[in-house]
């Protein structure tokens, strides 16, 4: 008896089954082969010290994340990003991998240290290559972290960590926010960093003038009119924002962002008109 066409279909789709289980039984075996056949000695040496999770994650950071550092001497155990993740695992696809710093003096970090050592490596810089951008990352995260009335005076100490740039631009960005109604720079503190960075106060009054329109916005009926500084010179752009404050420019919205005043606003249209009528 011939068997019937619907039961040769089941036969033939069980036969295809069959066959498509052991063509990807077959790939994933070859896969395992290819991860092998990669696998970079340092990083499955930090995945046994327990510092990375996978060494085929190719952008692993290393470090117990935020507060890791809170052991260590000063500068260390100070609250930035730079010094609480001092170093990354980075590895090109196909290529070995390395331990990489975010600034060359981060090789005296206690952790990298003690990571590199436990691992049998040397720390690397990478100044200009792919992984470059973490090293302005790293300056920008130093300078924001520490710019607080608090830490203000240990970045100061520690600027050899960022540039005067990234302090000045933390500067003029803190002046503008404050937390629960605290500013997270005051006038005052700002006033004292710029003078010991030996940003001359400007004799001018007005740097604001050159800020962006003012423009009126209104989500959920608050409404606010935020603040668009963005000059080139941060100095001057911190400057202004202290003089805005100090004159009435300036005011906290609902105690959280800086935000022009209506008088501020009339200031800055009558400076327009000056300038054109100049």
């Amino acid at each position: 008896m011939k068997p019937s066409a619907a039961s040769r279909a089941v036969f033939l789709g069980g036969l295809f089954d069959q066959q498509t289980a052991a063509e990807d039984k077959a790939e994933e075996e070859q896969k395992a082969i290819e991860r092998e056949a990669r696998r970079d000695p340092l990083g499955k040496k930090l995945v046994e010290l327990g510092y990375l999770r996978d060494e085929d994650d190719y952008y692993g950071d290393l470090g117990d994340g935020w507060g890791s550092n809170k052991d260590f001497a000063l500068p260390w155990r100070l609250p930035s990003r730079l010094f609480q993740f001092p170093m990354h695992y980075r590895r090109r696809e196909g290529g070995p991998g390395n331990v990489y710093i975010s600034h060359p003096l981060l090789v005296d970090h206690p952790l990298v240290k003690r990571v590199c050592e436990a691992a049998g490596t040397e720390p690397v810089y990478d100044e200009e290559g792919d992984f470059s951008f973490e090293t302005t990352n790293g300056q920008w995260h130093h300078a924001i972290d520490l710019m607080t009335a608090g830490h203000w005076r240990s970045l100061l100490n520690t600027r050899q960590f960022t540039t005067g740039k990234a302090i000045l631009s933390a500067l003029a960005l803190k002046l503008t926010y404050s937390d629960n109604k605290v500013p997270e720079m005051s006038v005052s503190d700002g006033r004292r960093l710029l003078a010991e960075m030996g940003v001359l106060e400007p004799p001018l009054r007005t740097g604001w003038a050159a800020f962006s329109q003012p423009h009126e916005n209104n989500y959920e009926g608050q409404k606010s009119v935020p603040i668009n500084a963005n000059l080139d010179d941060k100095g001057a752009e911190a400057w202004a924002i202290i003089h805005g404050i100090e004159d009435g420019v300036f005011k906290f919205n609902r105690g959280v962002f800086l935000n022009w005043t209506p008088a501020g606003m009339l200031r800055w249209r009558e400076e327009q008109n000056a300038t054109e009528t100049a």
